[in-house]
């Protein structure tokens, strides 16, 4: 396709396992812009996973560390936050404020479901169905508030078009 002429940035948000990563970096790919995963460079810059940034240092420290990650993001790329970036009303101000595509990859509760369970995130550790549902349920008018473009499928192509659609 070849590179934009114009700045793009695009915020990915969304719950955990809503696939940020995964379409991120196959949507960035189409775009010949860069991919930035904040999880990925959070881990990188502390020289830990986020399980054990958690772990050691709690969820409003990782919640701080989000922050500053989000804040010095000014790039011609496509930007995977974290599902919990939302929490923070800073991040929110800062999100709805920027010049990006905000995008809400939103596919259903039982899809959503059915990646995270078994996975070892620090959130869903010992966490039962009802009460992830609930914490989704608690993110989702602020992940709709933010958006500028919802999307349920999976197709890097068809959000791409969503993307290039006027109006």
């Amino acid at each position: 396709m070849g590179r934009p002429f114009f700045i793009m940035q695009i915020y990915l948000i969304g719950f955990m396992g809503c696939g940020k990563s995964f379409m991120g970096s196959k949507l960035a790919k189409l775009l010949d812009i860069p991919f930035i995963d904040s999880d990925t460079l959070i881990e990188k810059d502390m020289k830990m996973s986020i399980s054990v940034i958690f772990r050691k240092l709690g969820e409003s420290e990782f919640r701080r560390l989000e922050t500053n990650m989000l804040m010095s993001f000014n790039a011609d790329a496509v930007f995977a936050t974290g599902g919990g970036v939302v929490e923070s009303i800073e991040n929110c101000n800062f999100i709805k404020d920027s010049k990006a595509i905000v995008i809400w990859l939103n596919p259903t509760w039982a899809n959503l479901y059915q990646r995270i369970r078994n996975s070892a995130r620090p959130l869903v550790k010992g966490r039962t169905e009802t009460e992830l549902k609930t914490l989704f349920n608690s993110r989702k008018v602020k992940y709709s508030e933010l958006s500028d473009i919802i999307y349920t499928g999976s197709s890097a192509q068809e959000l791409l078009a969503q993307i290039k659609k006027p109006g």
